[in-house]
């Protein structure tokens, strides 16, 4: 099974006359340095395995502008967080968030909640609403139905 996050939300960004990029967050600018240092963390990571203990830490972190230090090194990721520093102090991040909002904003049906799911590169009303509920009843009845992880 993949996973993809895609860490926007209903966010929203503007590109001044340098070029930087200005992002708006629905929550604020902490969402936003959150939303790129998860897009960093995503880049950075490459497996799936270490992606979503990641995530999950740092959603769940009660500080969550430490942008993923902790977790790093809870996890055994110290060796990514001298190119998350640099991720997100560069262009690199925002220019990540940026795909992501590309991302987001051409989804079709357009997002209107969070989190926002596809299963199958396709949003399915009836699945989605099964997995706000429980999201591994509706991946183990009717995607993963001879899994050992059900």
């Amino acid at each position: 099974m993949q996973v993809d996050f895609v860490p926007f939300g209903k966010a929203n960004w503007t590109e001044n006359e340098e070029g930087s990029l200005q992002f708006t967050c629905q929550h604020g600018d902490e969402e936003c340095v959150g939303n790129i240092a998860q897009s960093c963390i995503i880049d950075l990571l490459p497996d799936q395995e270490d992606i979503i203990p990641m995530i999950n830490c740092m959603m769940s972190s009660s500080n969550p502008p430490s942008l993923g230090d902790e977790c790093l090194a809870m996890l055994g990721h110290l060796e990514v967080a001298q190119s998350l520093a640099t991720c997100l102090q560069g262009d690199l991040g925002p220019e990540l968030l940026l795909e992501n909002g590309l991302e987001t904003k051409s989804l079709d049906p357009p997002l209107r909640f969070v989190p926002w799911m596809l299963f199958n590169g396709e949003f399915i009303m009836e699945d989605f609403q099964a997995a706000t509920v429980s999201l591994k009843d509706i991946l183990c009845a009717k995607y993963l139905p001879n899994s050992d992880k059900c």
